[in-house]
């Protein structure tokens, strides 16, 4: 997902990612969305996890 957001007088663009959980772990994930330029990731419940909410915090790593 790809939005602008206006910082003074431009927009600049935002990518955003979202990943599903499972398989690998929260840092690979956020590793492998720093590297397709995401400005952010939101990391979505797999069907096993229906309703479980997870809140923590993930900063991306900067390549």
């Amino acid at each position: 997902m790809v939005f602008s957001v206006p910082v003074g007088t431009e927009l600049i663009p935002i990518k955003r990612t979202s990943l599903r959980r499972g398989n690998m772990g929260r840092v690979d994930k956020g590793v492998v969305a720093a590297r397709a330029s995401a400005s952010s990731m939101i990391l979505c419940n797999a069907e096993a996890n229906k309703d479980e909410i997870i809140a923590d915090l993930r900063v991306l790593p900067w390549f």
